[in-house]
């Protein structure tokens, strides 16, 4: 269980996110989910990062147990990391989980790219080709070693008509979940070449771009509208104060929630 736990863990932001509850099904035992909440607040850093990265992988159904213990306030670095939980795994059901992100930027293949060879004969003339403009830092292609300049001809065995267009291609993989599997077949200079490559999922600040569609940056934004009504009715006020195990007389307050600013 923690392999994928704790790559989902390296890759989490702390943004808003919502998602409804449900209740703990077979794969989730109850005394299991109590367990790693305490190692929350164990004194080994590692027994705590591995508590946490077990929790975002279990995900919503541990939600009402994360707030039974936020809402006791016994240990406000605990209360801290369940608020980031939360948020996470709420998201991650709701948005991030739910799209597929492969990580190029690209265009149709022709004389707009700048990886264009006049009078190509690798590229049959009746299917869609894609020129890999540049690869982004740390998502699926880069780590499945994809590079600028590879001409991706076919996915999953399935070439696209010269007729489609950017988004047709782009909808094969952000209809996948995260995780998923894909084959990408392509040319690099003479060679054609197929790679498995695990997708990953959309990063939250991808949602915020001007560029992305519509109906994506209307999922982030819904889900954000509603997120701080469904944290109220479960985990209670945001600035709730919570309660010092010292004798310090200042008053302590869990961060509020930053407002969304789309790129312009």
């Amino acid at each position: 269980m923690l392999g994928l736990a704790k790559t989902r863990h390296l890759i989490a932001l702390g943004v808003l996110s919502l998602a409804a509850v449900l209740p703990v099904d077979a794969g989730a035992d109850p005394a299991e989910i109590d367990a790693l909440i305490e190692q929350l607040g164990d004194p080994s850093y590692e027994v705590r990062e591995a508590a946490d990265a077990e929790l975002r992988e279990i995900g919503v159904v541990a939600a009402d147990a994360l707030a039974q213990c936020f809402k006791r306030g016994d240990d406000y670095e605990k209360c801290l990391r369940i608020q980031r939980i939360a948020e996470h795994i709420f998201f991650w059901d709701r948005v991030l989980g739910q799209h597929g992100f492969f990580g190029i930027e690209h265009r149709k293949y022709g004389r707009q790219s700048r990886c264009h060879r006049p009078d190509d004969a690798r590229i049959p003339p009746d299917i869609l080709a894609i020129s890999v403009e540049r690869v982004v830092e740390g998502t699926s292609a880069q780590r499945a070693g994809l590079r600028q300049c590879d001409i991706i001809i076919a996915v999953n065995g399935v070439t696209l008509p010269s007729t489609a267009v950017l988004t047709d291609f782009a909808d094969q993989i952000r209809d996948k979940k995260p995780g998923t599997e894909m084959v990408f077949e392509f040319w690099r200079g003479g060679t054609l070449m197929t790679k498995r490559v695990t997708i990953g999922h959309r990063p939250a600040q991808y949602y915020l771009q001007t560029q992305v569609p519509e109906e994506l940056k209307n999922q982030y934004q819904d889900a954000t509208n509603e997120f701080p009504g469904w944290w109220v009715e479960r985990f209670g006020p945001w600035n709730a104060r919570l309660p010092s195990a010292s004798d310090d007389p200042r008053e302590t307050y869990l961060p509020l929630p930053q407002p969304i600013e789309y790129d312009k």
